[in-house]
């Protein structure tokens, strides 16, 4: 079973626990984890004008600051927009001179949002671990059958 280290320290903020309690069985949003090693303000503002270049192309969007370097999107979009955005935030904030990785995990509305956001983090544990000192971006959603690699690894045994 994947470390799930960062889900067990984190506390979540009000809001985002309030958020992801209050998903039910017709939300089924992209949950993108970011972390950088440091956070500052041109952080968010390159976040939010990666975000501004989508336009309508992204339904919805939540955003919570998790801790220091971490933040947590959940964005409505199609497949084709949430790939794109991913490499493009990537993109940008490396740009920017941030160390970037992003976990996006999409959630399927059958499930328990909290348990795919735990899934998320642990998306991104592996993607800490396996590119320490590079940007990279790691998906896993179930929409995308030809390159969905399960979530067998991520659920409690």
């Amino acid at each position: 079973m994947l470390s799930s280290e960062i889900f067990q320290n984190l506390t979540l903020p009000e809001d985002a626990k309030e958020y992801l309690e209050n998903l039910d069985g017709y939300d089924d949003p992209y949950f993108v984890c970011v972390k950088v090693r440091k956070e500052n303000d041109q952080m968010m503002n390159v976040v939010n004008d990666t975000l501004s270049t989508y336009g309508e192309e992204l339904y919805g969007i939540e955003g919570f600051r998790l801790e220091e370097g971490l933040i947590l999107l959940s964005i409505d979009a199609e497949k084709k927009h949430i790939q794109a955005l991913s490499t493009d935030l990537k993109d940008n904030l490396t740009t920017h001179g941030f160390l970037t990785h992003i976990a996006v995990f999409h959630h399927n509305s059958l499930g328990e949002a909290m348990e795919t956001f735990k899934w998320s983090t642990q998306l991104l544990e592996e993607l800490l671990e396996a590119s320490r000192d590079e940007s990279v971006v790691g998906i896993n959603d179930f929409a995308d059958r030809g390159n969905w690699p399960g979530i067998e690894k991520y659920m409690d045994k």
